[in-house]
């Protein structure tokens, strides 16, 4: 079973240097390390993140705030990973180490003396969980595979879903043409098979096209798991956003008006993101039929679907993209829920992603 420990990682004089290409980002934005012309020098505070205790130094800030009394902190984005020994971010704490989770920074709390000190500063450091078993003891057998499951080097994932885990990626061994294994650390609630191009090391459900790493072909469906039971058969496979070498694209057409004039500028374009009752989630592109006007087809009558506008150049967009780069979304919609028979629908607000 897994065993976990909350604790920070203590880096050596070598893992240090190991990490000097992590990326610190200590630049500051409108609201964050900039002081607001508002607030009296005596009722500034400042806030500061250092992503492990073993990097405070000014150097090494994660992200830094000035703030005032009675305001909350913001929640910054959680750093990438510092070691392979800690590979897991719990949260933010004013202790170097703690006990359990209670000990972690509440963002709903307000900025008092009970935790600003003398110097009118606070700073809180990253949590990093240590997985001692992060593989598991609990081995999941598939058998009655079908032979051409890795056929073109395909390769299988299993994800999987349990008490503590919502939902990841576990990687299968065949041990046979027919049959394959995956391990995890607790008995599951359920799991689903995915087949996917060659050198895919993470699938990925937006990639519903092409042949790069990360695209699904083919999907079982849900498979429900019984307690103690850890042998199941899967002969049936569908395809997922058209299987090789198809899409989810087609001939029901969804229009989009009312956009803002804005959403072209500086080239960026939009891709939609949508999903159903046949696709889990798939990005989709649009074509402008004029300035506030778009559409894109599918296969299928959708569920819902939202908007995303992206750098210019991009081809799949990326949520976690942060830089000018290609897959960067500058801004999104809400969620648009879809009708049965209604292919028309208005969008005027957008948000930053």
């Amino acid at each position: 079973m897994k065993k976990t420990k909350l604790l920070f990682t203590i880096i050596t004089m070598f893992a240090l240097t190991a990490c000097k290409g992590f990326n610190i980002n200590s630049s500051s934005s409108s609201n964050e390390s900039e002081s607001s012309s508002s607030i009296s020098d005596k009722d500034k505070i400042t806030v500061t993140f250092y992503a492990d205790f073993n990097q405070k130094v000014a150097k090494n800030i994660y992200k830094q705030y000035t703030l005032t009394w009675g305001d909350k902190v913001p929640k910054p984005e959680n750093p990438q990973k510092l070691n392979d020994d800690f590979p897991n971010f719990i949260g933010w704490s004013i202790h170097e180490v703690i006990d359990d989770e209670n000990q972690l920074f509440d963002f709903n709390t307000k900025l008092s003396d009970e935790i600003i000190d003398s110097y009118m500063t606070l700073d809180l450091f990253g949590i990093w969980d240590a997985d001692e078993d992060p593989v598991g003891d609990i081995t999941y057998t598939v058998d009655s595979m079908p032979d051409w499951i890795t056929a073109d080097d395909c390769v299988v994932f299993a994800w999987v879903w349990s008490e503590s885990d919502p939902g990841s990626w576990k990687q299968t061994t065949f041990t046979n043409s027919t049959t394959l294994e995956f391990k995890v650390s607790e008995d599951l609630h359920g799991f689903l098979l995915v087949r996917c191009v060659a050198g895919t090391t993470e699938p990925d459900w937006g990639i519903t096209s092409g042949n790069e790493p990360g695209r699904i072909f083919n999907k079982t469906a849900d498979i429900p798991c019984s307690e103690g039971e850890y042998t199941y058969s899967c002969a049936d496979w569908e395809e997922y956003g058209g299987g090789g070498g198809g899409d989810v694209t087609g001939d029901v057409i969804y229009t989009v008006n009312s956009m803002p004039d804005w959403i072209t500028n500086d080239g960026c374009v939009v891709f939609a993101w949508v999903w159903s009752s046949t696709i889990p989630g798939a990005w989709v592109g649009t074509t402008y039929t004029n300035k506030t006007t778009l559409t894109f087809g599918v296969n299928s009558e959708l569920n819902g679907f939202l908007l995303a506008r992206c750098i210019a150049g991009t081809t799949t967009p990326n949520w976690d993209e942060k830089g000018d780069n290609s897959g960067r979304v500058y801004n999104k919609t809400s969620d648009i829920t879809c009708s049965s028979g209604v292919f028309t629908y208005s969008c005027s607000s957008w948000q930053n992603n």
